[in-house]
């Protein structure tokens, strides 16, 4: 895939830069010309003279966001953060959900670094959920691809369960949840863990026991709850911190601490929202919507990137109906970062599929939209390619068809008339 060689050559000329040896810049000199004899042939500006289509789909999570105030379900009777801490959280300066400033630029910048590095066919055709947050990030997404930041849809169908879809029940969505846990079990590093996190937070006397409340499933609430619904949630914040350049945790975390402690989030979101029980209804419609959009467009020119701009949900209901594993460099096992995505790519026969990551938060400039890509592994293969007939029927089986929307992008390049007013107003820095 051509786009994977650009990233390879990518890397390969940033460490031939730093060294000053014969054979790092042999090395290079190959490795242009082999991109330069790739493009010749007709691989390259999202083309194919092969005659098959080239189709890309990328299910994207949304920008670096604030968290609202409140929302930790850990000791009874204290759910907002400034009862587990004895500093004042830093405010987020937006409200609660909504794109931070450099969320907003990273997303940007990784709409150039998919320009440049990417191999997107054309046409682009995005659709965002109806929130806030989804619809910034597809704008600031086309801004980035030198596309017009209004040329995208606007639709709730491929991120919520059908009309009509009935929930689990109370028992069964316990034990489903106990069965994730049983197959994913919580990783002995958690003690190592909380203990630092609780030297971060230096805990108030109420909430000086809050590492020590457990993890259990409450059926009232239908939550995960206990030390380890606190953790994540304060680990997401100061990842949400980390994403939007301010201080970590009081001066008291390093951008270095938080891949390692973000295993608290990933594990959490594993067992609350990568259940293949619950995911099944609830992961529905983007299950259908993707398996749908791989199949291309009619007519003379097959070839489009389809996007969907969701939430960190849409990556783990993918993740439990095709079994998926990947493994990011320096983040936790099938992590769903900020502006993260999913990729698949097929000429009609074959589908493979990436997870793609933004590489550190703490870069600046354009090398802030920098992405790293490594395989999404299926379950059962050992491997991230597969025929486009069993994908297809994998999703059928993983998921409740009652419960899916599929949602039908259009078959030409055209759009409907932009309709975004909430977004009017945004101001986005190119």
């Amino acid at each position: 895939v051509l786009w994977q060689l650009r990233l390879a050559c990518h890397d390969l000329k940033k460490m031939v830069y730093a060294s000053a040896s014969k054979a790092s810049r042999i090395l290079g000199a190959l490795c242009n010309a082999c991109l330069i004899a790739s493009m010749l042939s007709g691989c390259g500006a999202g083309t194919s003279t092969t005659g098959k289509p080239r189709i890309t789909v990328l299910v994207a999570r949304h920008c670096v966001r604030s968290t609202p105030e409140d929302g930790i379900f850990d000791i009874p009777g204290l759910s907002a953060y400034k009862d587990y801490s004895k500093s004042d959280w830093p405010p987020f300066g937006v409200p609660s959900f909504h794109c931070l400033e450099q969320g907003k630029q990273i997303v940007m910048a990784t709409g150039r670094w998919l320009k440049e590095h990417a191999d997107l066919p054309s046409p682009v055709q995005v659709v965002a959920d109806d929130i806030l947050r989804d619809k910034t990030t597809a704008e600031a997404l086309l801004s980035g691809l030198s596309l017009d930041p209004k040329a995208y849809e606007v639709s709730s169908a491929p991120f919520n369960s059908a009309f009509g879809c009935s929930d689990f029940t109370a028992d069964e969505a316990a034990a489903a949840i106990n069965a994730q846990i049983e197959a994913i079990p919580m990783p002995a590093e958690f003690t190592e863990m909380i203990a630092r996190l609780n030297e971060v937070l230096q805990p108030p006397l109420q909430a000086a026991k809050w590492d020590q409340q457990g993890c259990f499933w409450n059926k009232t609430s239908r939550f995960l709850e206990g030390t380890c619904a606190g953790a994540s949630g304060f680990m997401e914040r100061f990842l949400m911190e980390w994403g939007g350049g301010m201080e970590i945790g009081w001066g008291r975390l390093q951008a270095t601490d938080i891949p390692y402690l973000l295993q608290l989030h990933s594990w959490f979101r594993q067992i609350m929202d990568a259940s293949p029980t619950l995911t099944s209804r609830r992961g529905a419609s983007i299950a259908t919507s993707v398996s749908a959009a791989l199949k291309g467009r009619s007519g003379a020119t097959p070839n489009v990137t389809r996007i969907f701009v969701g939430h960190d949900s849409e990556l783990n209901g993918l993740n439990a109906a095709l079994g998926l594993t990947w493994k990011p460099s320096q983040f936790p096992v099938n992590t769903t970062l900020p502006g993260s995505m999913l990729r698949f790519d097929t000429d009609g026969e074959t589908v493979t599929i990436s997870y793609l990551h933004p590489t550190n938060y703490s870069h600046t400039g354009d090398e802030m939209g920098s992405m790293t890509s490594v395989p999404a592994v299926i379950s059962g293969l050992q491997t991230n390619t597969i025929s486009l007939d069993e994908l297809q029927k994998r999703f059928a089986i993983a998921v409740d068809s009652s419960c899916g929307n599929v949602f039908a992008f259009n078959e030409t390049d055209a759009f409907p008339p932009p309709m975004h007013p909430d977004t009017d107003t945004l101001t986005l820095t190119v």
